[in-house]
């Protein structure tokens, strides 16, 4: 059942270089990474966003927020997708974390009733190693991680900045 005032913004907007092709069109268990969150996001929110390049064309089920960015990054998305959210409380989910659950998203979103912002503890959402940083209107938050050069070996990293008031 959806959580009522919870806007779930899925980002598909990704370049896929290193992928080689579009990752919101890979498939798995029958459906595409895009299918599969969009989904996710309707089983916990009352509003879904997905926010991309609409330049890129895909082909997908539901309609795509072009993220108005020039540049191809994560944050370009988030700020694209809160900007437009109709609900104080929204979550993100990149469209290459399948293994995201809605308990996660959830939790999460419920976080985020006493604070500005919340993010899990452990590190990246599960399947994601890149860093990403979202801008919550008072605070830089960065949360992510990083292998190590010589054992591969995942490091989890994270960082909030507050600008002073001019």
């Amino acid at each position: 059942m959806a959580r009522r005032g919870l806007t779930g913004i899925l980002l598909v907007g990704g370049a896929s270089s290193r992928f080689g092709s579009p990752k919101a069109l890979a498939r798995l268990e029958g459906e595409t990474l895009a299918e599969r969150g969009w989904r996710l996001l309707g089983e916990v929110c009352e509003e879904r966003l997905a926010v991309g390049k609409v330049g890129d064309g895909l082909a997908l089920p539901f309609p795509v927020l072009d993220d108005g960015s020039e540049v191809r990054a994560a944050v370009a998305g988030v700020v694209a997708g809160l900007k437009a959210a109709t609900h104080r409380v929204a979550v993100v989910l990149p469209v290459d974390a399948p293994l995201v659950t809605p308990e996660l998203l959830l939790r999460l979103a419920e976080a985020c009733e006493e604070a500005d912002a919340a993010v899990t503890q452990t590190g990246p959402l599960p399947g994601r190693l890149e860093p990403t940083a979202v801008w919550t209107g008072r605070a830089l938050i960065v949360w992510g991680g990083f292998k190590t050069s010589t054992s591969g070996l995942y490091l989890p990293a994270g960082a909030s900045f507050t600008p002073k008031a001019r």
